[in-house]
């Protein structure tokens, strides 16, 4: 005959923690706004904690409040007023498998966030005006300002830590 299987409970007793003196000490410095772990264990050894910070990061995170991850506030602009332009390199694969780098023009609509992506052969100022009408014709129009950011092909050069 089979015995039913008993469920081993934990055996011994619980062992008290390094930490458990320190604890209320702990509690009273995040009721601060003190979260960090290195400084709870630099001001803990100052009163005598011998433990390591692994058990002090165990017991902090639960009680550590969540991230907030800031508000950004978007830049709108009115219609035909704003777009933004920029070089970028594409990849493809050709039919024998291999990898290739290709230079892509796009230029982004501020208001309605159209774009417009061209793949050229080269990124010289040439190229880029030339992108610049099929872009215009693309959108039926002209905006009244373009962004860039320091693209070789729009700067002059840079003097006094000016663009040119």
């Amino acid at each position: 005959m089979s015995q039913p299987k008993k469920e081993h409970g934990p055996k011994g007793r619980k062992r008290p923690s390094k930490l458990d003196p320190y604890k209320h000490k702990i509690d009273a410095m995040m009721e601060k706004g003190t979260f960090n772990c290195v400084v709870i264990l630099e001001r803990l050894q100052a009163i005598g904690y011998t433990g390591g910070i692994t058990i002090i990061k165990d017991y902090v995170k639960p009680h550590r409040p969540p991230k907030n991850t800031p508000a950004v506030q978007r830049y709108e602009t009115e219609p035909d007023k704003r777009a933004q332009m920029d070089w970028g390199i594409s990849h493809y694969i050709d039919e024998k498998g291999n990898i290739h780098k290709t230079p892509t023009f796009v230029m982004l609509l501020g208001n309605s966030r159209r774009k417009y992506v061209e793949f050229t052969k080269r990124c010289d100022r040439y190229t880029l005006l030339r992108c610049m009408v099929n872009s215009f014709e693309y959108f039926g129009g002209v905006p009244d300002t373009v962004l860039t950011d320091r693209m070789k092909t729009v700067l002059d050069g840079i003097e006094s830590g000016k663009p040119i």
